[in-house]
């Protein structure tokens, strides 16, 4: 499945689940294949906000990887998704909140994926 696909179904759980987040309302995709695919830019207290990439980190090439980097050191935080459900749960994890679709047993590290930050 394609990132664009992906994007399309995360894109789509927020929009059914942002009236119990209102800050999903905020999250939004990023068309420059040279950025992060999504952003969330809502302050979780540690950092300023969530920039998501539908990549493993062996595939960023060295351009991504300094863009990624820089994110990190502004504050932000960065993470490396897979699927759609990777991301969902990347983003409940940044706001802190339990994944409504996933039970407690899962909810130790993000699957699919890794939060850099």
């Amino acid at each position: 499945m394609t990132n664009y696909a992906e994007l399309k179904k995360l894109m789509g759980w927020i929009e059914l689940y942002q009236c119990e987040q209102p800050l999903l309302k905020l999250g939004y995709t990023v068309p420059d294949p040279r950025l992060p695919d999504f952003c969330l830019p809502a302050d979780s207290g540690d950092n300023n906000g969530l920039y998501l990439v539908f990549k493993k980190e062996e595939d960023l090439d060295e351009a991504s990887q300094l863009i990624l980097a820089q994110l990190v050191f502004e504050g932000y935080a960065v993470g490396l998704v897979n699927d759609w459900e990777s991301a969902r749960y990347a983003v409940m994890e940044y706001l802190d909140r339990e994944d409504p679709d996933k039970s407690e047993s899962t909810q130790s590290d993000i699957p699919g994926g890794a939060l850099l930050n």
